[in-house]
């Protein structure tokens, strides 16, 4: 959340007229881009965990091929935060 953290506390646009956005605009889009994808993270790791079920039934297996997947989908909510403040 290091860069989440620094997105949020960006105070650098300055707001030209009423047609550009300002930091406070910014803050909340990516506010609402980490709700959004907080909701689809939670749908996607519960869908795939049923889904490994369905397919290995109790197998351990499960347990590391989910922790892989929810790796995977934080690394890209993260990369994409980074691309974000870099863009700043």
């Amino acid at each position: 959340m290091v860069y989440y953290d620094k997105i949020m506390k960006y105070d650098g646009i300055t707001q030209l007229d009423e047609n550009y956005y300002s930091s406070d605009d910014l803050h909340t889009f990516v506010s609402n881009m980490k709700k959004s994808w907080e909701s689809y993270n939670k749908e996607q790791c519960d869908n795939y965990g049923k889904t490994l079920s369905a397919i290995y039934g109790g197998g351990t297996i499960i347990g590391p091929l989910l922790a892989d997947f929810e790796y995977n989908m934080q690394k890209d909510w993260a990369l994409r935060l980074v691309n974000i403040y870099e863009k700043l």
